[in-house]
């Protein structure tokens, strides 16, 4: 799967609000109840989750998010390298418990 076939993918998720979204990055609010949907989609394009994880995160995963805030030990992380970029989804879920902010990125 290609990251415009994810981005075709994502349509059918339910989101709160669209934040961005362009060819290489989407920025997006779901509510709890979509996330199974969601993350079976990303599990789909990126794999398994990279974190949370007891293992301590690549430099290259590390340098690719940076600019995006990180990620912290509740927020949930995957990642794949894709034609030589690193591309990754993050999620990071409300204080609210009700909402989640999600970030895909293939720059």
């Amino acid at each position: 799967m290609e990251f415009d076939e994810l981005r075709e993918e994502l349509k059918k998720i339910v989101f709160v609000t669209v934040r961005e979204e362009s060819s290489d990055y989407f920025e997006a609010v779901i509510d709890k109840s979509e996330l199974m949907n969601l993350a079976s989609r990303l599990e789909n394009f990126f794999g398994p989750r990279i974190w949370p994880s007891k293992n301590k995160l690549s430099e290259e995963v590390v340098n690719s998010i940076r600019e995006f805030g990180g990620v912290m030990p509740d927020q949930a992380l995957y990642f794949r390298k894709t034609n030589n970029k690193g591309a990754f989804a993050m999620l990071w879920p409300w204080q609210n418990g009700e909402h989640i902010t999600v970030k895909i990125s293939n720059r």
